[in-house]
C-alpha cells in the first residue's frame, strides 16, 4: 500500500517530532499590617513563569505530503521556543467592623501589570539539507494593566452592599481603544434574620440576591498581539514567484482591524436561596440576562 496524504499510520511511522520542554513557576507575596492604622494593611505580590521548548520534527524522503522545502523531498527541522511572562499587583486593603453601628467596611484599592512574551526560531531544510526553507526568527509580547477597587458595606450581618470597578488597558489595542471601565454592584438581603421571620418552623433559610456588573474580554484572536496593526508576513518557499531563472519571497498582508477595542459583557440577575425544614430541602432560583458588545 503505498503512503498518501491521508494515510495516518504512515504519518506517524514516518514522523520523527521529539520535544524538550522546562520550566519554572515563581511567586513571592509581603503582606504588611499598617502599625499606625492596625485595620489597614498593604499586599505586594510578584510572579513569574518561564519555560522553554526546543526539538525537532523531522520527516522521511518518501513522504508524499510534505511539500516544503521540496516537494516529496523529506524535511529536517529544527525549533525552540521561550515564553517569559512576569507580574506584579499591589493593593491596599481597609477592613474594620463598627460595632456601635452594626456595621462591617471593607474598601480594597490596587494596581496590576503583567507582562507576555515570547520569542522563537524553526529553520527547516529539505531532507539531504541542501534546500533551506528558513523561518525568520519571531517575536511577539503583550501587557495588561489593571487598576481596580472594591467597596464592601454589611449592615447587621443581614444586608450586603458590594461594588467594584476595573479600568483596563491592554497594548493589543491603539491608544485611543486601550482602556476599558468595568463597573460592578451587587446586595444581598438574609430575610430569614429579620423578625418577621424568626421562630418560623418553615423557612429555615431564605436570601435575596441582586447583582448587575461588565466585564471586558481582550483575547478576542487567537495568538494575535498586534491586531490593530497593519503587517505583511513573508511567504514560505513553495510559495515564491519566479522571474526568469530566480525565485522570490513574497509579502502578503494579514488580516488587521484599526478600531478593534475591548468586548464587554454586561450581566444582570436575580436570585432566592431557600432552605426548609432544618435545611432538609434547600434549593436556589436564579434569573440573569447577558449583553455582549
Amino acid at each position: 500500500m503505498g503512503i498518501t496524504d491521508s494515510d495516518p499510520v504512515a504519518r506517524l511511522n514516518e514522523t520523527n517530532n521529539v520535544s524538550t520542554s522546562r520550566g519554572s513557576i515563581g511567586n513571592a507575596q509581603f503582606d504588611y499590617k499598617m502599625p499606625f492604622l492596625p485595620d489597614l494593611r498593604a499586599n505586594l505580590n510578584l510572579g513569574y513563569d518561564y519555560s522553554t521548548a526546543f526539538g525537532r520534527n523531522n520527516v522521511r524522503d518518501s513522504t508524499g505530503w510534505i511539500t516544503t522545502p521540496v516537494a516529496s523531498g523529506g524535511r529536517t527541522e529544527f525549533y525552540n521556543t521561550v515564553h517569559r511572562n512576569t507580574l506584579s499587583e499591589f493593593y491596599l486593603n481597609y477592613k474594620r467592623n463598627f460595632k456601635s453601628i452594626a456595621s462591617i467596611v471593607d474598601v480594597t484599592g490596587g494596581y496590576s501589570y503583567s507582562h507576555f512574551y515570547t520569542e522563537g526560531n524553526d529553520v527547516a531544510y529539505d531532507y539531504r539539507q541542501t534546500t533551506l526553507n528558513f523561518m525568520s526568527p519571531y517575536k511577539t509580547e503583550y501587557n495588561l494593566v489593571s487598576f481596580f477597587g472594591r467597596a464592601n458595606y454589611t449592615f447587621q450581618d443581614k444586608y450586603e452592599l458590594t461594588f467594584t470597578i476595573r479600568d483596563d488597558g491592554t497594548s493589543k489595542f491603539s491608544p485611543k481603544n486601550r482602556f476599558g471601565v468595568f463597573p460592578a454592584g451587587a446586595f444581598s438581603w438574609r430575610i430569614i434574620d429579620e423578625d418577621f421571620l424568626k421562630g418560623s418552623k418553615t423557612f429555615s433559610d431564605l436570601k435575596l440576591r441582586i447583582g448587575y456588573g461588565t466585564t471586558g474580554q481582550q483575547d478576542l484572536l487567537d495568538n494575535d498581539n498586534y491586531p490593530y496593526q497593519a503587517r505583511f508576513s513573508q511567504s514560505n518557499a513553495s510559495a515564491r514567484y519566479q522571474l526568469g531563472d530566480e525565485f522570490y519571497y513574497t509579502q502578503r498582508p494579514e488580516g488587521y482591524d484599526a478600531g478593534i477595542k475591548w468586548e464587554s459583557t454586561t450581566t444582570s440577575n436575580i436570585g432566592l436561596d431557600f432552605g426548609f425544614f432544618n435545611n432538609r430541602l434547600t434549593g436556589s432560583i436564579d434569573a440573569y440576562y447577558k449583553k455582549n458588545l
